[in-house]
């Protein structure tokens, strides 16, 4: 089946989709959160080359291929600096970060998350220290890094009591992606660089915004099509944004 067949209903994976066919995929992003969340027990998943331990009500790489791509893409960028993962979940991105040589920090949210993640990374020997907390609310102490990456919830969320699992699909009125982007200078070392994980299911127009607030613009590093979803219908772009201060 070609990409535009398998995507029909969805709209070009590569351009922001048109507010219809967004709500269509968040009703499709409810239902598989629904089904992440039938799981009371750990299980093992592939991912990024690395076998984990998946937890019950964290975010599953089982489930959707962002994880995957962004932690083979975030490993190949950061390199051996250091690193600041927020919304770790199963900690895939910084194991994969630290496996290729950088200094990673992980926090989350979601204790679960938090708990999964130190499973992860004592069975794959890395050193990474993880926090409980929103954004950079985490962080013990103030510091500085080379780059901050997040995995955000696409969705801008209209309920602000959205559970633990549901926090990483849904983000109530792009509250803690503005706090990413609008407080990150002083979480960045010199030089440092803010990057995100998203897709164009998110709302492009508006993270745009949001970093034209704080005199910012936004620029793709790497993007790729591919279903949102293993064996899904729903094709879109994956891409890392890096945001940087206007010329």
């Amino acid at each position: 089946m070609g990409e535009a067949a398998q995507n029909e209903g969805f709209g070009d994976p590569g351009q922001e989709v048109p507010t219809l066919v967004r709500a269509r995929w968040q009703s499709e992003v409810r239902r598989l959160i629904a089904l992440m969340a039938t799981h009371r027990e750990g299980y093992r998943c592939s991912s990024a080359g690395l076998d984990i331990s998946v937890q019950p009500d964290v975010f599953s790489p089982a489930y959707f291929t962002d994880s995957e791509w962004f932690a083979i893409e975030v490993a190949r960028i950061v390199q051996s600096r250091s690193l600041l993962d927020i919304g770790t979940g199963t900690g895939i991105v910084a194991l994969a970060a630290a496996r290729g040589g950088a200094n990673v920090t992980a926090t989350d949210i979601n204790p679960a998350a938090i708990e999964n993640a130190r499973i992860n990374f004592a069975e794959h020997a890395v050193d990474i220290p993880v926090f409980g907390g929103d954004v950079y609310g985490a962080l013990p102490e103030p510091r500085t890094f080379d780059f901050i990456f997040w995995n955000h919830p696409f969705n801008m969320g209209t309920n602000p009591e959205e559970d633990n699992l549901s926090l990483c699909g849904f983000d109530y009125e792009y509250r803690g992606l503005r706090q990413f982007i609008q407080e990150s200078r002083q979480y960045l070392a010199p030089e440092g660089r803010l990057i995100l994980g998203t897709s164009t299911f998110a709302e492009v127009s508006r993270i745009e915004a949001l970093a034209a607030e704080v005199g910012m613009e936004t620029r793709i590093l790497q993007r790729k099509q591919t279903p949102l979803q293993w064996r899904g219908a729903a094709v879109t772009e994956l891409r890392i944004v890096e945001f940087t201060a206007f010329r």
